[in-house]
């Protein structure tokens, strides 16, 4: 039997004024200085802000996004030829608004950068990022599924890779431009549950398609590739040679443990999908399988499946984890 995954969220930006309020951004500048004010993406409906950047609870339909003390923005400047790493800017708890939703940036100019002519500001956060000749490249992690802190009833990936990106055209004596951040990629979330009745042990988690000659609908690791990197210049993905990494843990019996991990879309459909897991030492694939999505998956949308151990067989349920019929 198919399961489809089960959408979450979808994270919108609303702009709508100047103030330093949780609706709008407004960045202005003079010479060497820019004076940014940045807009986190969400849901727009400006609820308080939560104890950490990034909060969902499994029964809701959105995702909350905050800036919070100690987030780090990388600035990049684009002109003419020339691209320049500007100074990483780490945020304090008096650069943010209200509700966290916006934060006020210092961001200092390089020399190089004539600001009497018109340049390109671009800015990363949540991610690692560098300068690759004309491109700028930000890393996307693929560790197979970081595991969330927190209890079943909430998410919390506070420390984990959430990597969005703004950019703007900065024109000499314009007093106001717009930086709005978004998410490059969509989260895909596994909640497993233990029904076995001894604790186990988990290794290498990972979805893979049922048909490996479907297109695919995210860039996955690639062994001999290494993994993928968005240049936020030309919006292309490239692969980059490095290691995927490996996780490991357990779960007690009859509990559920929450994993997530940021992916590129390739624009593709998503194709029907089983999940993989080593579990015990002993590699498993879930005995059935989601269903094809109708619609490629969206950038800044959480996509879910539920898993079931029962110390048998691995399965792909419903949010209430109810045993597949065979």
């Amino acid at each position: 039997m198919n399961y489809k995954l089960f959408f979450l969220a979808v994270l919108a930006l609303i702009v709508t004024s100047c103030d330093k309020t949780d609706d709008a951004i407004e960045l202005s500048h003079d010479a060497s200085l820019l004076t940014v004010i940045a807009a986190a993406p969400g849901s727009g409906d400006n609820n308080p802000a939560t104890a950490t950047r990034l909060s969902m609870a499994m029964d809701e339909t959105k995702i909350s996004v905050t800036w919070k003390a100690g987030d780090k923005v990388q600035p990049y400047f684009v002109q003419g030829p020339t691209i320049l790493k500007g100074t990483e800017i780490t945020l304090t708890d008096e650069d943010l608004s209200v509700h966290k939703k916006n934060a006020t940036l210092a961001i200092a100019v390089p020399d190089y950068i004539n600001t009497a002519n018109p340049y390109t500001l671009y800015c990363v956060h949540g991610s690692s990022s560098q300068i690759d000749g004309r491109k700028i490249l930000v890393s996307f992690s693929y560790t197979p599924f970081f595991p969330f802190s927190g209890g079943f009833g909430s998410v919390s990936p506070d420390t984990y890779y959430t990597p969005i990106a703004a950019s703007a055209e900065i024109h000499p004596g314009a007093p106001t431009a717009v930086l709005a951040f978004n998410y490059l990629g969509a989260m895909q979330i596994i909640c497993f549950k233990n029904a076995a009745v001894a604790e186990v042990a988990y290794t290498e988690m990972e979805l893979i398609q049922v048909n490996p000659a479907d297109a695919a609908g995210f860039y996955a690791y690639k062994n001999g590739e290494g993994a993928p990197r968005y240049d936020l210049i030309s919006k292309e993905v490239i692969y980059y040679g490095v290691s995927q990494g490996d996780i490991s843990g357990s779960i007690w019996s009859d509990d559920v443990r929450k994993f997530s991990r940021f992916v590129l879309l390739t624009g593709n459909t998503m194709p029907a999908t089983r999940l993989k897991v080593k579990i015990d030492g002993v590699q498993k694939e879930s005995i059935n399988a989601t269903s094809a999505s109708a619609v490629p998956h969206q950038a800044g949308n959480a996509y879910c499946v539920y898993a079931l151990w029962n110390g048998v067989d691995l399965q792909l349920t419903d949010k209430d984890f109810t045993s597949v019929r065979k």
